[in-house]
């Protein structure tokens, strides 16, 4: 951790905070999506339909989230023009 931060020091980053831990997210996510076409500003009369409605299932897997990882918050250095 200390490399990391000291390279991104140098870099011209400061260390502002940290968010401990991965975010509690689901690892599978399920549900329905329908896209319809539209028109400007809801106008159906004056424009055509140019595009077909779809509707389907989606699934998503994601993997597992690091235990013992956490977010770091970084701020570009005041008057530093490393870049």
């Amino acid at each position: 951790m200390s490399a990391t931060l000291n390279a991104n020091g140098r870099q011209g980053w400061e260390l502002v905070g940290f968010q401990p831990g991965p975010p509690q997210l689901p690892s599978t996510l399920e549900g329905s999506v329908a896209l319809r076409a539209g028109a400007p500003q809801g106008r159906n009369d004056l424009y055509p339909q140019l595009a077909d409605s779809i509707e389907g299932n989606v699934s998503i897997n994601m993997p597992p989230a690091e235990i013992g990882a956490c977010r770091l918050i970084f701020k570009r250095k005041a008057g530093n023009s490393n870049r």
